[in-house]
């Protein structure tokens, strides 16, 4: 059933929220005063909406075209950065980088940081995920889905992600218990069974 968390043999799957919700639960648990959010400069902009209310700063790294850059990721990274936050796809802008490229921004990356990964229009994607799917297990990065875009359920406000444990326990408490309607856990359970 949708609203639950599920246990894997390396990280857990939480669903039955938002996508954006699970964006503003993680930020409110991993950010707040004094701490930094970093994205890309045309990223999806309601991360900087998700900081404000986790009052922290909400900071961004210049694009290449359009696309993320790590190198300008990297660079732009300070002791007060606590989230990294990046769409690949981009959102809005629809480019992509090669799923190396994030496995590198995830490597250079201090440990400590976390890394969410915005993958809304990750089924527009023919890249291989398997490596993308694998980071959650280190225990720092968190991967987000959403059954908005592919699936056009934007309405019924179903998402779903893959979490270290840890994370995955510390975003459900800030979740709303009631955020999914009987009605969109039905037709989101449809659309996957399809």
């Amino acid at each position: 059933a949708l609203g639950q968390v599920y246990r894997g043999d390396r990280h857990m799957i939480l669903c039955g929220a938002g996508s954006m919700e699970l964006i503003g639960c993680l930020f409110k648990a991993y950010a707040g005063s004094d701490d930094e959010v970093l994205g890309s400069a045309y990223g999806y902009l309601f991360a900087k909406t998700a900081a404000a209310q986790a009052q922290a700063t909400y900071v961004t790294a210049p694009e290449t075209d359009f696309c993320l850059d790590v190198d300008h990721l990297l660079q732009a990274v300070t002791d007060r950065t606590r989230i990294v936050f990046v769409c690949n796809p981009g959102n809005p802008t629809g480019t992509r980088i090669p799923n190396a490229e994030i496995v590198r921004l995830r490597e250079r990356l201090p440990a400590s940081i976390l890394l969410i990964l915005d993958q809304a229009y990750g089924e527009f994607d023919d890249q291989d995920q398997t490596e993308i799917f694998d980071l959650p297990q280190q225990g720092n990065t968190v991967v987000l889905r959403t059954l908005s875009k592919a699936y056009g359920m934007a309405s019924a406000r179903v998402g779903w992600g893959i979490f270290p444990p840890d994370v995955a326990q510390e975003t459900r408490k800030l979740l709303n218990p009631n955020n999914v309607s009987g009605i969109s856990q039905a037709i989101a359970a449809a659309a996957i069974r399809d």
